[in-house]
């Protein structure tokens, strides 16, 4: 039986500086603007502030190899840890919005075991390298939402894709055995939540994909009974 090793709190699968959290802010947004000088290691300058109680926590797996959907409904950590999303699925966008900077947008969406959703949102930008800028980021957080309201925030979190310079498309699902029955093996990360990747080339791939997994998950019931 695939494990849950841990949980612990979550963070937006982004490739970025320091670790960005699936935080819920009251009021629903929150942003940080970083002025000059990179945020080094153990220093207050453009410190960002969390606050824990209010991220979402994500499980880490183990040993889940050659699992399939037969397993999401025995999973234990939905009973021993209520808090926690029975599935969340993930897509990010990169590429390069002007003169070699970074832009990232990323989409969560975690759905519980009650099978109530909500929708996560962040945009990354990179900031002028010659001036020493941070990044800046913009967060937004939904309330729980119905399954179809969710899954439709999602798509149109989404739907068109930026003009930004080589682009590529991102796709991260947790259980990963669940993205690796649905879309095949992907690429393993350095994450030890979002443990596969699944990399296209083009927007509708992504979207295809992000669709079939979805489809999937309602199909099954996340909310249903053993």
């Amino acid at each position: 039986m695939a494990l849950v090793a841990g949980i612990v709190s979550g963070e937006f699968p982004i490739d970025a500086w320091y670790p960005i959290f699936l935080e819920v802010p009251d009021g629903g947004s929150k942003r940080h603007i970083g002025g000059r000088f990179p945020c080094l290691p153990g220093s207050s300058v453009n410190r960002v502030k969390w606050d824990i109680s209010r991220v979402i926590n994500l499980p880490v797996y183990k040993n889940t190899e050659g699992y399939g959907p037969e397993t999401l409904r025995r999973v234990k950590a939905w009973s021993e840890f209520p808090d926690v999303p029975a599935v969340t699925l993930a897509n990010r966008i990169g590429g390069y919005y002007c003169d070699e900077r970074r832009a990232q947008t990323v989409s969560v969406l975690p759905v519980w075991a009650d099978g109530t959703p909500m929708v996560l949102e962040l945009d990354w930008y990179e900031g002028s390298l010659e001036d020493c800028c941070n990044p800046e980021w913009h967060l937004r957080a939904s309330p729980r939402l119905p399954i179809k309201d969710g899954v439709d925030r999602l798509k149109q979190s989404c739907r068109h894709p930026p003009m930004w310079e080589n682009c590529f498309f991102y796709l991260y699902v947790i259980p990963p055995f669940l993205g690796s029955y649905l879309l095949g093996r992907g690429n393993r990360t350095s994450s030890k939540v979002w443990q596969r990747e699944w990399t296209y080339p083009e927007h509708a791939e992504m979207m295809d994909a992000s669709d079939q997994v979805i489809a999937d998950i309602v199909k099954w019931g996340i909310g249903g009974k053993e």
